[in-house]
């Protein structure tokens, strides 16, 4: 072995050794993460040396960055190109421009009619896309022959029962308008939202210190109160209606403003509800950059659901979170000592190590997704999560964050001449103020980037 390699394999050992003992004092000195407990590894991309390792292949709580496992095992498992649908059939004859019986809708967790994102939009903005967007439905209703529904909307559960209730997130179902949300701008003392049909949302309007609010009674609540004084935008989950009834109620409501007069006369069902019609879902390539960049945890949490409808047959969470190993595994991520136990991150019993999150990252590089798994995270000091984040290394990180009330990650790619160089996840967990991580994950990225160049 030629001496000159020699020397350099020592110098990159020793290198390795010094950024070690820098990082474990940098994590076990500071005041504020001195008490947490910690999954770490950091990867040299370029040579496969692994420069940093603390309790490497021990399983904590991720949070948020639970979507990363999601988003890949949707990639590997379904394409970027896969959407869900919404199928509309009829329970009744068309005669005469009129349906004589009821109008069924079966969602299998497509997101059709949405305008949550660019998240700049106004509520104006989302209100017309909404309706444009309900008025071509209204179109291919009158194509087929429908002008007036004597009957009403009703939600088909078909594979979805276990979540038509859903008691982990309420919000998600099989069905969903507008992401089943609400945006709420309030400028100059004038209130607008989105969708216009507010349905199971209600308002009240009064002056304190901040701008909105939910107010909180004995369960769910979707009651919401707005500081007409202080201009603002927001956006609520639906909590107390049941995400199918918020659906139908809200479409029914659009589609007679849009021509098509729905008399909600009950009526019963046929026996064999006929195929009528079909709206495709956002794809995955659509879906997917907003649900990690903004760290979106209705897409997230739909998505799980959506992988354990496609595998099983029937959505939930235990089947979301088989799919998701079942997806990873089929591809070689080690999932030892891994847990999905949904989608989001928000579940506490959700477990990650640095290790798994290590060869997930790196098995991501590898993939035909490459470039649009790297152009879906977030980006230090510029977009999403880390927009106001590692100002030091701006535009050289690409992350996923995550957060909860004592859990603080963070795990990517840092890029040196505009290419991925280092692989690394660090998970904090018993975190007395998460936010304090912040400069501690800079400082530490900081030193590697020095101990490298």
């Amino acid at each position: 072995m030629p001496r000159a390699f020699i020397l350099l394999l020592l110098l990159a050992t020793v290198a390795a050794a010094g950024l070690q003992q820098d990082l474990d004092e940098l994590f076990d000195r500071t005041p504020v993460v001195a008490d947490a407990v910690w999954t770490c590894g950091i990867r040299n991309l370029q040579t496969g040396e692994l420069l940093y390792r603390r309790n490497l292949g021990r399983a904590l709580i991720p949070a948020s960055n639970q979507k990363l496992f999601v988003a890949a095992a949707a990639l590997h498992g379904l394409g970027p190109d896969f959407r869900s649908a919404t199928e509309f059939f009829t329970a009744g004859a068309i005669e005469d421009g009129t349906l004589h019986g009821n109008l069924i809708v079966r969602g299998n967790g497509a997101i059709v009619f949405t305008a949550r994102y660019p998240s700049d939009l106004t509520a104006t903005e989302r209100r017309d896309i909404l309706r444009g967007r309900v008025e071509k439905l209204a179109e291919s209703l009158r194509a087929r022959g429908i002008h007036t529904v004597r009957g009403g909307l009703f939600p088909d559960h078909s594979g979805w029962q276990q979540v038509v209730t859903n008691e982990h997130y309420p919000c998600v179902g099989a069905l969903s308008f507008n992401e089943n949300t609400v945006d709420i701008d309030v400028r100059d003392g004038v209130v607008i939202y989105a969708p216009e049909k507010l349905v199971s949302f209600a308002f009240r309007y009064k002056e304190w210190d901040g701008s909105q609010r939910r107010r909180r009674a004995a369960g769910r609540t979707d009651n919401i109160e707005i500081n007409l004084g202080r201009d603002s935008q927001d956006y609520w989950r639906l909590e107390a209606m049941a995400p199918g009834t918020w659906y139908c109620a809200v479409l029914q409501d659009m589609l007679e403003d849009a021509g098509i007069a729905v008399l909600g006369e009950p009526l019963g069902l046929e026996a064999v509800p006929r195929p009528l019609l079909t709206l495709e879902g956002l794809s995955l390539r659509q879906l997917l950059p907003d649900m990690v960049v903004h760290s979106d945890n209705f897409r997230a949490e739909t998505l799980c659901l959506v992988l354990g409808h496609q595998r099983y047959g029937e959505a939930g969470f235990k089947n979301g979170g088989r799919a998701v190993r079942a997806n990873l595994a089929d591809f070689g991520i080690d999932l030892h000592r891994f847990v999905a136990a949904d989608g989001s991150g928000l579940s506490r019993r959700n477990r990650v190590s640095a290790a798994n999150m290590l060869s997930l990252l790196d098995t991501m590089l590898r993939s035909p997704h490459r470039e649009f798994w790297l152009g879906s995270l977030a980006v230090s000091s510029r977009s999403g999560t880390l927009k106001k984040h590692l100002p030091s290394l701006e535009g050289r990180v690409r992350a996923k964050t995550g957060t909860l009330r004592d859990v603080k990650a963070l795990s990517g790619y840092l890029f040196i001449d505009g290419q991925p160089a280092i692989v690394f996840a660090m998970i904090a967990n018993d975190l007395k103020t998460p936010n304090t991580a912040w400069p501690v994950f800079e400082k530490a990225l900081g030193l590697v980037t020095e101990g490298i160049q």
